[in-house]
This record gives C-alpha cells, sequence and structure tokens, in this order.
C-alpha cells in the first residue's frame, strides 16, 4: 500500500506541472487559430521572463520556476476547488523555501498564472468569495478593535484615581469629606441653596457669593 507523498514531493510536482501548463500555453499561442486571450496571456509571460520565443530554455524555465513557487506560497488559488491544495503546497513550500515569496512576479503575470488553472468563470467566482471574506474579516476586526477600546477605558476608569465631585464636578456641593474640605481651604459647607435666589448653588458660584458678602 502506497503512503502519503512527501511534502516536498508535492511541491516539486506542483512546480513542474506550472512548467507544463507554460509550454502548452506556449505552443497553443504559436497556432495559428490562437485565441486572442491564450496569445496575450503568452506575451505577458514571455515578456516577463524576457524569452525570445518558444521553445523555453532552460534558463527561462529556471526563472519561470521561482515566479510560479512565489505564486503558490501566497496561499489563494485561482479557484474554489484548488484553494486546500494551494494552502497544503504552501505551507510546505514555505517550510522548504521561506524565501521564495519575495521573488512574487507581478499583478498582470500572476492573473495570466491563474488562467492557466481555471477558467475566467471559475476565477471569478473565486474572488468574488474572498471578497466576501475579506469583508466579513474587516468586520470582525473591527468590532474586536472596539470591544478592546471598551475593555481599555473600562479598566482605565476602574483603576484611576477618585477625584472628590465637590471639587472637580460641583456636582456635591454639600460634601463634608475631610479631603473635599482640605482642598477648599476649610471653607464651610455649602447651603443647600443661595440665599435669596432658591438656586442651589455649585462650587463656582458658592465662592463668588461668600466673595460678595460683607
Amino acid at each position: 500500500m502506497r503512503g502519503k507523498p512527501h511534502p516536498n514531493q508535492e511541491v516539486s510536482a506542483f512546480v513542474e506541472a506550472g512548467v507544463f501548463y507554460v509550454k502548452t500555453l506556449a505552443d497553443m499561442a504559436s497556432k495559428p487559430n490562437a485565441s486572442v486571450a491564450v496569445q496575450t496571456d503568452w506575451v505577458v509571460i514571455q515578456s516577463w521572463l524576457g524569452a525570445q520565443g518558444s521553445p523555453l530554455t532552460p534558463e527561462e524555465l529556471d526563472r519561470f520556476r521561482v515566479g510560479w513557487k512565489a505564486y503558490i506560497a501566497q496561499g489563494v488559488a485561482p479557484s474554489l476547488k484548488l484553494q486546500r491544495t494551494f494552502e497544503t503546497i504552501s505551507r510546505a513550500l514555505r517550510v522548504s523555501d521561506p524565501d521564495c515569496h519575495q521573488h512574487k512576479p507581478p499583478i498582470v503575470v500572476m492573473d495570466a498564472f491563474d488562467r492557466l488553472l481555471a477558467s475566467d468563470a471559475e476565477i471569478r467566482d473565486k474572488r468574488l468569495r474572498d471578497s466576501e471574506a475579506m469583508q466579513e474579516l474587516d468586520l470582525t476586526l473591527l468590532a474586536a478593535r472596539a470591544e478592546g477600546r471598551i475593555a481599555a477605558e473600562k479598566q482605565a476608569l476602574s483603576t484611576a484615581p477618585r477625584l472628590d465631585s465637590d471639587w472637580w464636578m460641583h456636582d456635591n456641593p454639600a460634601s463634608t469629606d475631610p479631603a473635599a474640605q482640605r482642598r477648599r481651604g476649610g471653607a464651610p459647607a455649602l447651603p443647600a441653596v443661595i440665599p435669596g435666589s432658591g438656586v442651589a448653588p455649585r462650587e463656582t458660584h458658592w465662592q463668588r457669593w461668600c466673595a460678595a458678602e460683607p
């Protein structure tokens, strides 16, 4: 009974599959009846490789392998059915060749790579799904960030020094707290209302009233 292939074998097989696909593309593009889409993708890849024509030279194929590895290492497949395979190969590739992702080809080349593996409809469906997933992730991150900020504010409030409201907020003008009285310089407690006005005083009003008294 055959065992599961070694991850490096899977990586090598996937890389060589890419070589097969690009050779096939070059061959198809050379046909007189080749479609505009095929010819366009071949021109894009050929220009990126600096190739002079078909067949590709060993040096050009090596250059392709480097870019193809970086493309796979992103772990983003062009179709839904290939996504799990891409994730598996990407993990193995990043272990065996940690720097491979640094040689990522231009976006227009990677778009051509997508079309080597999937149809336009499959690519469209996958990108739509990826966009929806990214939006959900953004909303999740925003919610988590908001929850973290609220928790941090609650923590800050719970650990902040308690300030006497009679001095800072003037919400309790009748406070007899010793600390508050010391901060007031020993001033008497505020009356319930300002004489002759019927209005409950705030600290600043009370101070002005005291200063106006003979």
